[in-house]
């Protein structure tokens, strides 16, 4: 899977005689391409038991966290055993599913990457350790709640495990609905999952610190200072991105999009290749972005892939 991806960044971003910023318009939607078809692949191989490649690191996550949902789902209903692998295969029937787990999957990899590589704490960054330390109660409130649910992410994560808490509200109520429409009818087929609050889960508590943080909100686009998780949620916000388009973009193959995000997000072309260069040990394409202005990096971006989309 990762080397199917990877091999789009193997591919030229064209002819010398195209401008630069039509290169890297190609070069996006190039790597969307690999995006549209990541979440099919993702599902025939967890669907398909003797692949060899199953036992990939991504692939055996996201099929991880695919069935702890499915458990979190059916843990209370008397035919878990009859209803589990048809509620397994309609889960990776949802594009919007298989690319969240996806993300999530990408993310948390990266973070004990980076932990390993370059010594970038997963959890307890500088921004955090900033924030926490503020005179501002309302923002040490919200650094301590982000540090509590980062952590909690990357425990959870180590176990493959997705909690129902972490996914999008939006996401939330279609793998619920997948699950009532699955179980036996009865009482156990309305369960209501009645603690379930999107408004305190881990992404709205990123996207409200990056918010809070308003003209200083260039610094999550630090790695070495804000870590990956709020690295994510500022490019995203600041490139008006979401937020798992942005965590698939650190895979290598998505090195041209992951620098078009970073000059949309108003970044320079000096911290872009430093970021790209924490990532990956390399700059890509740096040359074609240094020429390209934001707003040509925000018009690429307007029409490439929409990970909700429920269209392949």
């Amino acid at each position: 899977m990762l080397r199917y991806l990877r091999s789009m960044d193997n591919v030229s971003l064209g002819t010398d005689d195209l401008p630069q910023d039509e290169r890297l318009r190609r070069a996006v939607l190039r790597g969307d391409n690999a995006l549209a078809t990541s979440a099919p692949i993702l599902r025939h191989l967890i669907g398909d038991r003797d692949n060899a490649l199953f036992s990939d690191a991504i692939v055996a996550h996201v099929g991880g966290m695919t069935a702890h949902v499915v458990q979190q789902l059916l843990s209370n209903d008397p035919s878990y055993h009859d209803q589990h692998s048809r509620l397994l295969s309609k889960l990776l029937e949802k594009q919007q599913f298989v690319t969240a787990c996806h993300a999530f999957a990408i993310e948390y990899r990266l973070a004990e990457r980076l932990r390993d590589v370059h010594d970038i704490d997963p959890v307890l960054t500088p921004i955090l350790q900033a924030l926490i330390g503020s005179d501002n109660s309302d923002l040490s409130a919200l650094g301590m709640a982000v540090l509590t649910s980062q952590a909690r992410f990357m425990q959870q994560q180590r176990r493959m495990e997705l909690p129902l808490t972490e996914l999008p509200g939006e996401l939330f109520a279609v793998v619920v609905d997948l699950r009532n429409s699955v179980v036996s009818k009865g009482d156990s087929g309305t369960t209501s999952f009645a603690d379930y609050d999107e408004a305190n889960g881990r992404m709205a508590l990123l996207d409200r610190l990056v918010c809070s943080i308003g003209q200083g909100a260039s610094a999550t686009l630090a790695l070495d200072h804000a870590g990956v998780a709020i690295f994510l949620s500022g490019v995203a916000h600041l490139s008006q991105q979401h937020r798992q388009i942005i965590a698939l973009s650190t895979d290598e193959g998505q090195i041209a999009r992951l620098g078009v995000s970073l000059r949309a997000a108003g970044l320079r072309a000096a911290e872009i290749a430093k970021q790209l260069d924490l990532l990956h040990s390399h700059t890509g394409p740096m040359a074609a972005i240094e020429q390209l202005r934001i707003d040509q990096a925000k018009e690429i971006l307007a029409t490439s892939f929409d990970p909700n989309s429920s269209t392949i």
